[in-house]
């Protein structure tokens, strides 16, 4: 019997750029554990399991997966996104939920720290490229959205998004930019002036950690706005984006106008020596030892 099993229902690689995979990949790292992500790295018990959200309808190996929930003695489930639920078999049977959001019952821990990279090597910003924005189209983004997209702006905009979702942003700008996927999020946001970060309604008022792209923008070296509605999910975070707060297209336009300057304070006050890794590192075995699980 393995003392550990991490459970990822997709295939983890060393390049993935799929948070759930770099994740359990991170767990099974620090914790010794064998990590179970394809139909050849199944195992049939375990101590204690530990299941990463995800998409667990196209997994291949969902039954022997629920199973070996059935049969561990620990259970952890760790969620990086409150909009995907725990899958009922886990519900089933009492278990540890840590995930990157509060909530009753939810053990807090940072996942998305796991994200930044200080090593990516950063491209230059083409002149004139003005804000790029990258993501699904969400209705309770819609307000942000039609704040900083309608024409007629003073700055160029740039989107990549699904091709789904091509219609739902054109709503804004019929001549609307677009940069079409796969593009790489540690990077490709280093081409623009400047990259928008906003959240969805529910987390200005529920909190949940800065999103994975707040980690990826801070890793392509893009000047990072925020909408200002997000500031209380960065003040409990313990991070201070005032500097870079936008609350209009007029807002957006100055902070391009000065982007030099407000880059190099936010690469100094937010990036330069940071090690996200090693944080998160030491706060998942705190939190394992607290949850009295030190298998480790």
């Amino acid at each position: 019997m393995k003392k550990i099993v991490i459970v990822n229902p997709t295939k983890c690689t060393a390049t993935s750029t799929i948070a759930s995979s770099r994740i359990a990949s991170f767990l099974s790292e620090i914790t010794g554990g064998h990590l179970m992500h394809t139909e050849e790295t199944v195992e049939l018990e375990a101590e204690t399991a530990i299941f990463v959200n995800g998409m667990w309808g196209f997994c291949g190996f969902r039954d022997e997966s629920w199973n070996l929930a059935k049969k561990a003695k620990n259970v952890i489930y760790v969620a990086n996104d409150y909009a995907i639920s725990v899958p009922k078999a886990i519900k089933e049977r009492k278990h540890i939920k840590i995930a990157n959001y509060t909530s009753k019952g939810v053990v807090y821990v940072n996942w998305n720290k796991l994200t930044h990279d200080n090593s990516i090597k950063q491209v230059e910003c083409k002149k004139n490229s003005g804000l790029f924005y990258y993501g699904a189209h969400r209705k309770d983004r819609v307000a942000s959205f039609s704040k900083y997209f309608k024409n007629p702006r003073p700055y160029q905009m740039t989107i990549t998004c699904s091709a789904k979702a091509k219609p739902e942003f054109k709503t804004y700008d019929q001549n609307m930019r677009f940069v079409d996927n796969p593009m790489d999020p540690m990077v490709f946001p280093g081409n623009f002036e400047a990259g928008l970060y906003i959240e969805d309604e529910v987390t200005h008022e529920n909190y949940h950690s800065p999103a994975n792209r707040y980690y990826e923008m801070l890793s392509s070296g893009v000047l990072m706005l925020f909408d200002a509605a997000c500031k209380n999910t960065f003040t409990k975070t313990g991070i201070d984006v005032s500097p870079w707060l936008v609350n209009s297209q007029i807002d957006v336009a100055q902070k391009i106008r000065n982007r030099e300057s407000l880059l190099r304070l936010q690469k100094e006050k937010l990036a330069n020596g940071k090690n996200y890794k090693l944080e998160l590192m030491k706060e998942v075995q705190e939190t394992l030892h607290k949850c009295g699980l030190a298998t480790f």
